[in-house]
This record gives C-alpha cells, sequence and structure tokens, in this order.
C-alpha cells in the first residue's frame, strides 16, 4: 500500500514538474513572433513576402513603397518592440511612467534639453513624402501592438506596462538621441572651463591637445577644394551629466574606409565600416533587406526608424563614422536682477519663453512639473545640472528643424556620387564621415552635417550670451565641407581622426580621436599593392597598440630590483604588442598606462575632475602622445606632492611599481597569470534588467574574455578604472565587394531578436567575438537558396 501510494506521489510529482516545464516554456515562448505560415494585416495593399534567414535577418519583398515600409515597422516589431518604446520613452523624456522615480532625473534632463520638442518639430518641417515613409512605418507598428495584445515581450509583463500605439513623432524623438550620442562637446565644455580655473590657459590647453601639428588627417592638402567666466559647482554638474544617461548609448568611435578598383584583387571597389557605440542587450543595430520596385536597400538598420542607415543599394554602397563637429555651445546668461524670468540681450532685458512639462511619475499620484526657460541660445539647464549660474544649450538638434530624416530616403536610393553627394544636403545632424563606393568603379569621401560658423572662438568653453559676440552666423558652406572624389591614392580611411589639414579655413572640431586607429587602418591599406576582403576583416580585427609601442621602450628602461617587476618587464620585452585577451603582457602594459596617466595628472587636479578626464580617453591619449615628445624633465612628470624634481623616468618607474603591485594583490606573483582578458570582459547588458539580480542572468548576453582596447581598430573600449570591463565598440561590422552584393558579409553584437530566450537573442555574440561575419545575400535567388523560414503577409479584403 505504502509503495502504490509512493508512486502515486511521485507520478503526480512529475505530472506537475512537467505541467510547470510547459506552462514555462509557453509563457517564455508566447510573445514570440509567427515567422512562417500567412498573416493578414489592415492596413497592407498588396502581399509581402518575408523571408528569413538562419540568423533571423529578413529580407522584405513588397510591390510598393508604402507596404515596403508598413512591413519594416511590423518586422521591426516583432523582434524588437520592448526596444523601440523604451528607445522612444527615452527621447521623449517619458522613462519615469514605466520605471518610476529612478529615472527622473533622466526625464527632467531631457525635457530641459527638448528633445521631445524637437522631435515635434522636426515633423512639422518634414516633407509630405518623408511624413507618408513615417507614417506607412508607424502603420505597420501599431498593426503588430494591436494585434499582440496579452503577447507583447517578457519586460512588459515584469513591469506591469503594456505599449502605447507608434507615431511618427516617436521615430524622430529616437533619432534625436542618436544625435545626442554622438554630440561631444557637453561634458567637455563643462570640463575644460574648470581646468582653465584650476590650471590656468596654458596647462588646461596641453591637458586638452588640439591635435598634434602634421599628424594623420582623413583629407590631404591636395584634397582640399576648398574669455571664460568664473563657473562655479562644475564637479557637480559633470558628475550629474555623465549619470544622467547612464545607460543609453553613448560613444563616438568608428571605422570606415574604401578601396578603389586599381587598389582591389576583385577589380572592384571594396568597402568597410564598422560604428562604435554602447554596446547593451539588445542590440542597437538590426540587419534586413528592403525590397520594392522603386527602392532596394539593405544592411544596419535601427529599430523604431524606417530605411538603411549603413549598407548598399544596387549601385552604391555607404559608410558612416562620427565626424564629431562641435555642434553645442553653452551661454552664461544675465537674468534681470528684478525679474528672474527676463534675461538680457545686448543692453537690454527680454522674457524667457516658458514651456511647462509634466512628467508623469509611476508610484506618484501628481506629475512632477518642470519649467522650463528658453532664451534665444535654447533653454536654460543649470537647474537640472545643479549650477548656480543660469547656462542655456544651443544644440544644433534642438536649436532648429532638422531635416536629417529627409535625407534617409534619398541616400538609399541614389545611383551614383552626384545624387548621393545631393542626397547629404539634407544630412544636418550628427555629422558624419561618408566614405562611397559604386558598381561604375567609383570611391569617395564628403563629411556631410552643418557646422556653425561662430563670430568669435570656437566654442570650446561657456561665453557670455548677453551680447552678440559668440552668436552663430552661418553655416559652414555644403561645398566647402571636407570631400574627396576619386582620390589618386586610391583608398580613403576615417577613424574620427582629424578629417582636414590646418589649411582648411573652417573651424570645425577639436574633439577628434588620436589618430593611432587611422595609423593601424592605412598600415594595412599600404601593406600590399591589392587587396582582398580578408584583408579588410584582418584590419578590422586588428589590436596593435600603438600608445604601447610608444609607451614600453620608457617602462623596460626602468630600473628595478623587484623580480616580479623584472618578469613583468620580461613580458614585456618579448611582446608583439597586440592586445590579445590571453595576453600577459598586454595586461601589464593597460593597467600600466592606467598607473602612468593617473601619476602624471593626480596630483594636479582635484579628484572629481581626474576622473571626468580619465573617463576621455581621447584627450589624454592625445596628451600622453605629446608630453612623450616633450623633455624628460617636463612640468607634467613633476609630482607637485613632494620636495623632489620628478622626470619621465622616475614616474615610469613609479606606475611599473604600481602596476606591479595592483596585479599582486588581484591575480597574485604568477606574471603569466597577468592576462588582458581576466579585466577586459564583455557583457551586452540589458537596458533595464542590466543590474538587477536575478533577471541579468537571463537578460544579459555575455560575450567574455575580449582583445583590443580605446586605440585599435577592433575598438572594444572602457573607462579607465578598477574596471577595465568593455563598454562600447563596434556593433556592426560590414564588408561589401561593390557589385558583387552576394558576398556581403556582416555581423552584429549578439542578435536579431529582442525576446529573452529566443534562439536569436544572442547566436551573433561568438561570431561577434571571434571575428567571424554572416552573409547578407542581395539576389532574389540567393536570398530564396539562404532563407530558412516565409512568412506571407496578405492585406485584409
Amino acid at each position: 500500500m505504502a509503495r502504490r501510494a509512493l508512486r502515486w506521489f511521485v507520478g503526480a510529482l512529475l505530472v506537475l514538474l512537467m505541467v510547470v516545464v510547459v506552462g514555462g516554456v509557453w509563457f517564455i515562448r508566447r510573445p514570440w513572433p509567427q515567422t512562417e505560415g500567412t498573416l493578414t494585416l489592415e492596413g497592407l495593399q498588396a502581399p509581402v513576402t518575408v523571408l528569413r534567414d538562419a540568423h533571423g535577418i529578413p529580407y522584405i519583398y513588397a510591390e510598393n513603397e508604402h507596404d515596403l515600409f508598413f512591413a519594416q515597422g511590423y518586422v521591426h516589431a516583432q523582434d524588437r518592440l520592448w526596444q523601440m518604446d523604451f528607445q522612444r520613452r527615452v527621447g521623449l523624456g517619458r522613462l519615469s511612467e514605466i520605471l518610476g522615480e529612478a529615472t527622473l532625473e533622466t526625464d527632467m534632463f531631457l525635457r530641459t534639453v527638448g528633445t521631445n520638442r524637437a522631435a515635434q518639430q522636426d515633423y512639422e518641417n518634414a516633407s509630405d513624402a518623408t511624413k507618408a515613409i513615417l507614417q506607412a512605418y508607424a502603420d505597420g507598428v501599431n498593426a503588430y501592438i494591436a494585434t499582440h495584445r496579452g503577447r507583447y515581450p517578457l519586460e512588459y509583463r515584469i513591469l506591469g506596462v503594456e505599449p502605447e500605439p507608434w507615431s511618427p513623432v516617436d521615430t524622430l524623438a529616437w533619432a534625436k538621441m542618436m544625435q545626442w550620442d554622438l554630440t561631444n562637446s557637453f561634458r567637455s565644455e563643462l570640463l575644460y572651463a574648470q581646468l582653465l580655473d584650476a590650471l590656468g590657459s596654458e596647462r588646461a590647453a596641453e591637458l586638452f591637445p588640439g591635435y598634434t601639428p602634421g599628424a594623420l588627417t582623413i583629407l590631404r592638402e591636395e584634397d582640399l577644394s576648398l574669455g571664460t567666466p568664473d563657473f562655479e559647482a562644475v564637479e557637480r554638474a559633470l558628475a550629474k551629466a555623465g549619470l544622467l544617461l547612464d545607460g543609453v548609448a553613448q560613444g563616438w568611435g568608428s571605422n570606415n574606409w574604401v578601396v578603389a578598383p586599381s587598389r582591389s584583387e576583385t577589380g572592384r571597389p571594396l568597402l568597410a565600416n564598422d560604428p562604435h557605440l554602447a554596446f547593451g542587450t539588445p542590440a542597437i543595430w538590426y540587419l534586413m533587406a528592403l525590397h520594392a520596385p522603386t527602392y532596394n536597400s539593405t544592411g544596419a538598420t535601427l529599430p523604431g526608424i524606417p530605411g538603411v542607415v549603413i549598407g548598399h543599394n544596387e549601385r552604391i554602397a555607404w559608410g558612416m563614422t562620427n565626424l564629431a563637429a562641435d555642434v553645442m555651445d553653452l551661454y552664461i546668461e544675465r537674468l534681470n536682477p528684478d525679474n528672474p524670468n527676463e534675461y538680457e540681450v545686448n543692453g537690454e532685458y527680454v522674457p524667457f519663453e516658458i514651456v511647462h512639462e509634466e512628467i508623469r511619475v509611476k508610484g506618484r499620484a501628481e506629475p512632477v512639473v518642470v519649467d522650463v526657460k528658453l532664451s534665444r541660445h535654447g533653454p536654460l539647464v543649470n537647474d537640472v545640472l545643479d549650477l548656480e549660474q543660469p547656462v542655456a544649450m544651443q544644440w544644433l538638434a534642438t536649436a532648429q528643424p532638422n531635416t536629417l530624416i529627409d535625407a534617409m530616403y534619398p541616400v538609399n536610393t541614389a545611383q551614383n556620387w552626384d545624387e548621393f553627394r545631393a542626397a547629404l544636403q539634407n544630412w544636418d545632424a550628427p555629422m558624419q564621415n561618408f566614405v562611397y563606393a559604386d558598381v561604375d568603379g567609383n570611391i569617395g569621401y564628403y563629411g556631410a552635417g552643418k557646422v556653425p560658423i561662430r563670430a568669435n572662438g570656437v566654442g570650446d568653453t561657456p561665453v557670455p550670451g548677453w551680447t552678440d559676440e559668440y552668436e552663430w552666423v552661418d553655416f559652414i558652406p555644403f561645398d566647402e565641407l571636407p570631400h574627396t572624389f576619386n582620390p589618386a591614392r586610391g583608398y580613403v580611411a576615417t577613424a574620427n581622426h582629424k578629417p582636414v589639414p590646418d589649411s582648411y579655413p573652417y573651424y570645425i572640431s577639436t574633439f577628434w580621436s588620436t589618430p593611432n586607429r587611422a595609423r593601424r587602418i592605412e598600415e594595412g591599406l599600404t601593406a600590399k599593392e591589392r587587396l582582398s576582403l580578408d584583408d579588410m576583416a584582418a584590419i578590422q580585427a586588428d589590436i596593435v597598440s600603438i600608445p604601447a609601442q610608444q609607451i614600453v621602450p620608457h617602462l623596460l628602461a626602468v630600473q628595478t630590483d623587484d623580480i616580479i617587476a623584472q618578469r613583468a618587464q620580461d613580458a614585456l620585452r618579448e611582446w608583439d604588442y597586440r592586445l590579445d585577451a590571453d595576453s600577459a603582457a598586454a595586461g601589464i602594459f593597460e593597467v600600466a598606462y592606467w598607473k602612468l596617466i593617473e601619476a602624471t595628472v593626480a596630483d594636479d587636479l582635484p579628484e572629481a575632475l581626474r576622473d571626468d578626464y580619465l573617463a576621455q580617453t581621447h584627450r589624454h591619449y592625445q596628451f600622453m602622445e605629446w608630453l612623450l615628445q616633450q623633455p624628460a624633465d617636463n612640468a607634467w612628470w613633476d609630482d607637485q606632492t613632494t620636495p623632489e624634481q620628478e622626470t619621465r623616468d622616475d614616474i615610469m618607474a613609479r606606475a611599473l611599481a604600481a602596476t606591479v603591485e595592483w596585479w599582486g594583490r588581484q591575480q597574485g606573483d604568477l606574471v603569466h597569470e597577468w592576462t588582458w582578458g581576466r579585466l577586459h570582459t564583455t557583457t551586452f547588458k540589458h537596458n533595464v534588467f542590466g543590474d538587477i539580480s536575478p533577471l541579468n542572468r537571463f537578460f544579459n548576453v555575455e560575450a567574455g574574455p575580449t582583445p583590443g582596447d580605446n586605440q585599435t581598430p577592433n575598438a572594444n573600449s572602457f573607462v579607465f578604472g578598477n574596471s577595465f570591463a568593455v563598454r562600447g565598440g563596434p556593433g556592426y561590422r560590414e564588408l561589401f565587394d561593390v557589385g558583387n552584393w552576394d558576398a556581403s558579409r556582416v555581423v552584429i553584437t549578439v542578435g536579431q531578436s529582442g525576446h529573452v530566450f529566443h534562439p536569436h537573442y544572442g547566436d551573433f555574440a561568438p561570431m561577434w567575438l571571434t571575428m567571424e561575419y554572416a552573409p547578407l545575400p542581395w539576389t532574389r535567388e540567393a536570398v530564396e537558396a539562404a532563407a530558412t523560414q516565409r512568412l506571407e503577409l496578405r492585406p485584409q479584403q
């Protein structure tokens, strides 16, 4: 009897377990989209076919452009609805409606800056053709939302919210955040102002070197056709500005290059691109092909935005990197002491325009109201940044209607250089380095975007706003922006380095990256007479460190009796300067560089400013390169906290000793175990649950030990400090043999799907880490051969 009861109990337990497992699987899989069979959708005008390959890349075939963009919106929502919803809420300043108090400061900041107001302004200014594309795309997204109630992504169920209908303005709000991500001057201006106050103009300028005279630029000479106020509370502002958008994409690196047929093994142009942005899950990019009788384009898209951002059509290919133009200035305004709602303009007081922004916060009965004061230069941002003086932000993306979205369709459909160039005239912000190639064998480069011409100064520090002395008076004429077509050297490469030589007549920026990545790329492009796509891939994978080549000889020159330090020197002596994840020498060098830059500036800067300066990696790499070219007794090498006069050799010795001591604490005295990959690892964190245990165990994607650093073409970047965890890098890689489109190679960071546990949630991550690529077929025959799923979308009768 007891045995029978036991069997019954075990059987019941197994049945219950099966029910739980099946129920759990059902719960997880319920939001996954239908990717095979037939769906009938209201709003379509004709049938649409969606083919998907083994990596989940969709290839959409429509009979007209309305249905093409409708289907794109629907498919984006199938795979990335949560990401799209989260991103639009960021751009509209509405995160707190679903996340509560934790994101209130972010919402207050963005409502003050006015990305929501600017998105509405851009939509009202858009052409009728652009509005039609935006509406068709929104209708597709909404078709998915309307037909999937109760089956939304898992994030909605965890948070207890549902998506609202999509609107064209939502698309433009997210585009604003991409513009913010690629704008670099905001924190730099605040930091530079405080450095001026702390160090004086000469030493502050040395910490912020513009660019070494004669250093590598994108264009050569032959390519050319053409008073800071006292500033209080800046440390608090810098810290707060850095935290406000934590988790939102922040980064501005990228590489691209194009090679002429005369330098190519195939006799056709070759084009490569890998834009670098902050890492996360889901991936920023989404691979997709769009085909209609009048529109054919494929490559990287941004969920929430119609069209292809980077890729190719039937005749041309293009790539982009950030040109880092200075399109944001901060102005100190003078308030009327008798009326804080007025400010001074040329000796007279004029009223602010006051906008009331209401922010709904989850858990609060009443909305938070932010009164935004708008000056002629833009909103006052001092209240949201804890600055004591009234500071207005003039930013190109909000100062006037932008036409970026009007440029995307003609870029996607351009058939030659003249049409491509004409399309770029509407590309106002963010300013980008475009590389171009076509099936006729032409290559080109255009630095496209609006760059303000200032009456005085260059906008690198906050300036007085009460006169016209520092106003934007015009923009660099389009024809005089940096560009070249079929250069004699047979290639063009960009890596966020300075685009023009010093003879260029206009100011664009000082926010250039060091040319270290560009140097390695050009070394690869000139290493052999003719290049292949495999050569392009090898350049994208390059992890040789130029800063290590400059610094390691000084570390080897250090005289030390410490046996562990001597072993560290032995590892460096045998090193090939490759930042491999399993390299101990790479791990020693990276910590030594950190200790070197800290030892150089720590005694000169307050702690808050030092940490922010170290976070601006392009600045201190430029500074260190400059300093190594100075005499060994330069004042920067001296430690002002000691009575002695330290030299370069003293600080190098100190950096080596600190490195050995730090690694010893972390890993013990076995130098061969001090590998770079122990520190430099990549975790693609979820945009909400990335740091919330135990959810992060499921929503994050682990890639593991990662090669490269901030200065290598394979630029897996980090912020200097006790953690060297990767925070950003190549989010998308493309390689095109122009005209032989079926040979195209692409990869993104994690996966096409935004649904946790889905097979395509993280399947690209191992390929991304090991520099593998997926094919991106072009011809219908090749796509059909690669397709593993077919979905037919039918209009409702």
